[in-house]
């Protein structure tokens, strides 16, 4: 059995018998599975196909789909409790191999067509269409990349036969275009160049009514010149233009010790990131560090710590005391911190002033249209570049900095531009714009369509204004929009839909812009590329094409949900984020993050249930495994405030502010909230929030010493979890009941259960909880006296802990290891895991997992004779468990303090914290089994047995 997925597809089974897909519900559901090609659970099936229903309601549809299904009689459908499997042989498959080998003449010939093609004719619902433009968008984009590159390098046999099929796939791919102009300038590829320019023009004009961009021009160019000609054109050298004086007398401040925050104030399109940028790269040719920070989708104060902490030491996770705890981290040495485009978070200045504060060598530029207004701040206000006056002769004009950024700039876009013959009109130019970079690059872009002298004409007319205090500016902008062509105006505005710039791709799928109105934007200096793979818009023209969009609701309203579908079928495709492709999904939502919490904000603004359940989940996740919680915290809580905790959606919200306050390690928060949102959201039969407040009430329990508790808590979600078929969540919870059953003692129930969540985790391909099955293996196994056994499961938590690279539990994973080497007698090999958890769990401020540490730590120095150094240790493990109030934790110290006190001969002090804990009432299994083989070897205490909170005081006051 073969499936074809290029092209309309198409079944061919093993007696020959071929079935082609058709547009009905069940092919597409067939095709999801294949695409997906592993275990769907029933739930997500269920929302995909009717978003817009009750999930009771949506299981029902899907009960009756899968019976259509089943009539189709088809090999290797796979049906379970918790979803749903189809891995028929694919030409995808095959066809994705090839792109990660880099066979592009396999990949290429594999192409028969746009993938899945037809598949969405009819009605299909939104959240199906969305994951069917981004699959598509997902599968081509890697082939696509990989075959332009190679075409650098391809001889015209090869390469234009791969062109062929890019225009098939997409026949407005101007990169394809280009690259099959290059190779047919070999004599005999001419005539067929020629011929698919041609078709090529007819097409962008017929479609978008544009002319093709600058580059193919330059390049079809070439045909008309004899062959061994003058080759292709001179690519003009990026200099910053005229800003001499001021970068000299940036540098000579920047050089005083006393100015440490330098403000680069002055109005939009003046070039402040221009000359910040220079300034930055001459300190950096000096050999000293440089950090460049964009902020301009940092959408509150409260994240620019975050942000900076993203930019100068990646990975760092921030606690709630983000500012203090970067400032430890800083690097030491001078350092140059650059934050671009800060006007929108003046009310933060007072945070960088306490960054500076601790760290004495570095310093601060900041570009700006607003001041700070802070002691520490030093101004440099950057005006526009002015004209040369108007009796200035031709050599003074050529040589005025204005000029010379308006011949550089036209020249980009009209190679043969001569500056000599224009100079009179450049210089009109110049005194209308008054020498404003930004508005000078629009009005070069202009160059491409008309003489200079009718630039000048035009941009005297006095057209309308943007409303940022700047004329000159507005009217160069709206001469440039007057010159667009309907599509191209059409296009820009609809790419204003996006947040923080979008790649090729998204702009196809959401705005329908093509990427060769892209390039003739560009061209016109409507939109900059930032990198290889994304293009965006400067803030001033962003907000005037919202104006125009914003004049047109119905249009507007549509772009919005178009993408929010996108964000979403991008949400969806990372919903495994805790996977084996970790890593690439965090950066993969990293880039796309002004553009998601975009989506959020709408969604929020629309209580869209499916939505906001969805995003919640895939940017908790995203942000407690980038150390980033607080954040996220912070964005739940304003979205539960804004649809309020007694509706669905807001208490799902809440549910997850109660899940990141728990992390957090803030069980009082995290209990009261999940207690007072669980009525609602089982009242609501609110299935994902319900769980996720049992989950969050289960695990504060277990943290708080109430194992039984949170035996019963888990319980309760694990029959939800069943009941509604999530193979995802029943793992989850099944593995957390084992975490219970061990603290209770029930070691031979807890291996079985691990062994049933490892099946159901390798069904669904998650990593972190297959992670999480090891290192509970390896507890349960140890406390059961088998530490071989331990070893090999705590070897293999290490391992995959840092091949999906999940910081924020790798401290866990390695005290593990190193209590059961140290159980083993290993104490060298323990201390090695002891020193990798205490470097991630400072890094990361996991607290748990520092006084677990700390307590190991301790167990090693009483091994090696010095129970001074043990009790030392445990003083500061108490008092971090005291001031987390982590009963489990705090309790596990009890022992190894008994322990030392033992070797120090204080025998009574021993007695009396083990019958503490002891008649605590406390069933943590593991620790009352060592206290109880204890208190053998202690002396009878005097007086009343503390409980463990005084007994913690105790050991952390113990000297």
């Amino acid at each position: 059995m073969r499936l074809r997925l290029f092209g309309r597809p198409h079944l061919t089974l093993d007696d020959g018998h071929c079935m082609a897909f058709q547009p009905e519900r069940r092919y597409r559901l067939l095709a999801y599975l294949a695409v997906t090609g592993s275990w769907v659970t029933r739930t997500r099936l269920a929302t995909l196909f009717w978003p817009e229903h009750e999930p009771s309601s949506a299981r029902t549809n899907l009960r009756k789909l899968l019976l259509e299904v089943r009539q189709l009689g088809l090999p290797k459908l796979e049906e379970a409790e918790t979803g749903l499997r189809w891995c028929p042989s694919t030409d995808l498959a095959e066809f994705e191999a090839a792109v990660a080998a880099q066979a592009w003449d396999r990949a290429t010939e594999l192409v028969q067509g746009p993938p899945l093609d037809g598949v969405e004719s009819g009605p299909v619902s939104p959240a199906f269409e969305a994951w069917l433009q981004y699959e598509r968008a997902r599968i081509l984009t890697p082939w696509r990349r990989g075959v332009l590159a190679a075409l650098e390098q391809a001889d015209p046999t090869t390469g234009i036969p791969w062109c062929r099929v890019l225009l098939k796939v997409d026949p407005l791919d101007e990169d394809a275009m280009a690259a099959w102009l290059r190779l047919g300038l070999a004599a005999d590829g001419r005539q067929e160049a020629i011929d698919a320019f041609r078709g090529y023009r007819h097409r962008l004009v017929e479609s978008l009514g544009i002319e093709p961009s600058t580059r193919l021009q330059q390049i079809s160019a070439a045909f008309q010149r004899p062959l061994g000609g003058t080759g292709p054109v001179r690519s003009v050298a990026e200099v910053l233009l005229g800003r001499e004086p001021e970068l000299a007398r940036l540098a000579t401040r920047l050089a005083d010790p006393q100015c440490r925050l330098l403000t680069l104030v002055g109005p939009g399109g003046v070039g402040k990131t221009s000359v910040a940028r220079r300034l930055a790269q001459e300190w950096a040719a000096s050999g000293r560090p440089v950090w460049w920070v964009p902020l301009e989708d940092v959408l509150t104060p409260s994240a620019l710590v975050g942000r900076i902490a993203d930019e100068v030491m990646p990975g760092l996770p921030l606690p709630s005391q983000a500012l203090s705890h970067l400032a430890r981290h800083w690097p030491g040495g001078p350092g140059l911190l650059v934050l671009d485009a800060f006007e929108h978070l003046v009310d933060a200045a007072e945070q960088l002033v306490a960054l500076l504060e601790t760290s004495p060598a570095l310093r601060i530029l900041i570009t700006s249209r607003e001041r700070l207004d802070v002691a520490a701040e030093w101004l440099f206000p950057l005006a526009s570049m002015g004209a040369p006056p108007s009796g200035a002769t031709m050599d003074e004009v050529l040589e005025h900095p204005a000029v010379q950024l308006f011949d550089q700039r036209a020249r980009r876009v009209q190679p043969e531009f001569e500056l000599a013959a224009e100079w009179q009109a450049v210089r009109g130019i110049c005194a209308a714009t008054d020498g404003l970079p930004l508005a000078l690059e629009l009005a070069a872009g202009w160059v491409r369509l008309m003489p200079c002298r009718h630039i000048e004409r035009d941009l005297a007319t006095g057209l309308a204004w943007i409303d940022d205090g700047s004329h000159t500016l507005a009217r160069s902008f709206e001469h440039s929009w007057s010159l667009l062509t309907p599509a191209e105006r059409d296009a820009f505005c609809r790419l204003a839909v996006f947040r923080g710039g979008f790649t090729r791709e998204a702009a196809a799928q959401v705005a329908d812009v093509p990427l060769p109105l892209l390039a003739s934007l560009a061209d016109k200096s409507m939109l900059r590329r930032d990198g290889p793979a994304r293009l965006s818009t400067h803030a001033l023209l962003h907000e005037y094409a919202m104006q125009q969009l914003r004049r047109v609701p119905a249009t507007l309203a549509s772009l919005r949900e178009r993408h929010g579908r996108w964000a979403l079928a991008h949400l969806r495709h990372h919903y495994g984020l805790v996977d084996g492709q970790h890593a690439t999904k965090c950066a993969a939502l990293a880039a796309e993050r002004a553009n998601l919490l975009h989506a959020w904000s709408h969604w929020v603004a629309n209580a869209a249930r499916p939505e906001l359940d969805l995003a919640a989940e895939v940017l908790a996740w995203f942000h407690v495994a980038e150390g980033r919680p607080q954040e996220a915290i912070e964005l739940f809580a304003q979205a539960a405030d804004a649809l309020r905790d007694d509706t669905p959606e807001g208490a799902a919200l809440r549910a997850h502010q109660a899940w990141l306050e728990l992390w957090m390690e803030r069980y009082a928060q995290a209990i009261a909230m999940a207690q007072q949102v669980l009525p609602v959201l089982q009242a609501s039969q609110h299935e994902a929030g319900t769980l996720l407040s049992l989950r969050t009430l289960a695990h504060a329990a277990r943290r708080q010493g109430r194992h039984a508790d949170s035996a019963k808590l888990f319980d309760d979600a694990l029959r939800l979890a069943r009941r509604i078929g999530d193979a995802r969540q029943m793992a989850t919870m099944i593995d957390a009941r084992a975490m219970a059953a061990i603290m209770l003692g029930e070691y031979t129930l807890a291996i079985e259960s691990l062994r049933e969540a490892i099946a159901l985790n390798e069904q669904v391909g998650n990593d972190v909880q297959r992670m999480y099955n090891d290192f509970n293996l390896s507890q349960a196994h140890a406390f059961c006296g088998d530490a071989q056994s331990a070893l090999v499961y705590a070897d293999a938590a290490v391992e995959r802990t840092g091949r999906i690279g999940y910081r924020i539990f790798e401290p866990y994973v390695h005290c593990q290891r190193a209590a059961v080497l140290q159980a083993l007698g290993r104490h060298d090999l323990a201390d090695g895991d002891l020193r990798r958890a205490d470097e991630v769990a400072h890094a990361t401020s996991v607290h748990t997992a520092r006084v677990w540490a700390m307590e190991l730590h301790a167990r090693s120095a009483l091994a090696r004779g010095e129970p001074g150094a043990a009790r030392a240790l445990l003083r500061e493990a108490a008092a971090l468990a005291g001031e987390t109030g982590n009963v489990m934790m705090g309790a596990a110290l009890v022992p190894v303090a008994a322990r030392t006190s033992l070797a120090l001969g204080d025998h009574e002090r021993a007695s009396r914290w083990l019958c503490g804990l002891l008649g605590s009432g406390l069933t943590q299994a593991p620790v009352l089994a060592e206290a109880k083989a204890l208190l053998h070897d202690a002396a009878p205490g005097h007086g009343p047995a503390p409980d463990l909170p005084t007994t913690l005081l105790e050991i952390a006051s113990t000297r």
